[in-house]
């Protein structure tokens, strides 16, 4: 059985499409949600701008121009994922893509990116969880609500509007500045000597082991703080009043080596 984020493909209607097909036959075809295509043999230029269908695709590269609106796509074996109009979607699954360009998505399903270099999402407002654990640039600076986020090589780390997420892997950001985040599971920020986040209030695990700036006011739950230069305060109703700076303690917590947060769950990839 092949499973992708959890969802079982064998369960799915799968039909093979080629450039033969009759528009009239495609057009019903990309308007039933239940249906996943496969569009490897298929131009897919030839795509109706806004589909409910699920893509599949085994080719080495995924170019719809056009697309506005799709289903989940999965094109795993693609090295470049070019969807320049494309503004919703379910799940993208593009693990061998080192070229990802979707400017204008502003809401998705989860996003499996894994061998992008950067992440460049200017109009991104809700997803799931976001692999892209090969960028070293994330922006997506009208993001509100996201899964979980693994980007754990990004140096640049972009997040204005985040209001929500699960859990935040970003180990390499000097500065992790997140000023609208509420609720967080787990932040990993390792190698952080700054963490700002002035609205957070509910939080997991804040690994900032690094950190000698840690600003959360207004931080009312949260599981662990593990830093060299605060003590390890765990349990819930803790409350911040000040700066990492005034709380500051001789006494280290980290315990581990700087990177080696733990590794988050992988999902498991579609296989042909």
């Amino acid at each position: 059985m092949m499973t992708l984020f959890g969802e079982d493909m064998s369960a799915r209607d799968n039909i093979v499409i080629n450039n033969s097909i009759d528009q009239d036959i495609l057009t019903a075809l990309t308007s039933d949600p239940d249906v996943t295509l496969d569009v490897t043999d298929f131009d897919l230029r030839r795509l109706p701008q806004d589909i409910r269908a699920k893509l599949y695709t085994t080719g080495p590269s995924f170019d719809a121009p056009q697309l506005r609106t799709s289903g989940s796509i999965y094109a795993i074996y693609a090295t470049n994922f070019n969807a320049p109009e494309l503004q919703s979607s379910g799940d993208i699954d593009v693990g061998s893509a080192t070229n990802f360009v979707a400017p204008r998505l502003q809401t998705s399903g989860y996003i499996n990116a894994g061998s992008a270099t950067s992440f460049s999402m200017p109009e991104l407002q809700t997803a799931g969880f976001i692999n892209v654990p090969s960028a070293t640039f994330f922006y997506a600076p009208q993001l509100q609500t996201a899964g979980s986020i693994y980007a754990r090589r990004a140096t640049s780390f972009t997040v204005p509007k985040l209001r929500i997420a699960e859990t935040v892997y970003a180990d390499r950001v000097l500065n992790f500045d997140a000023p609208q985040l509420q609720t967080v599971g787990d932040v990993h920020a390792l190698r952080t000597t700054s963490f700002n986040t002035p609205e957070l209030q509910i939080a997991g695990l804040i690994d900032v082991p690094n950190a000698t700036y840690f600003n959360a006011p207004r931080l009312q739950i949260v599981g662990d703080i593990i830093t060299k230069n605060m003590t390890n305060f765990g349990g819930s109703q803790f409350r911040i009043v000040s700066n990492a700076y005034t709380l500051s303690a001789t006494t280290s917590v980290s315990g581990r080596p700087d990177d080696a947060a733990p590794d988050p769950p992988q999902a498991e990839s579609l296989a042909p």
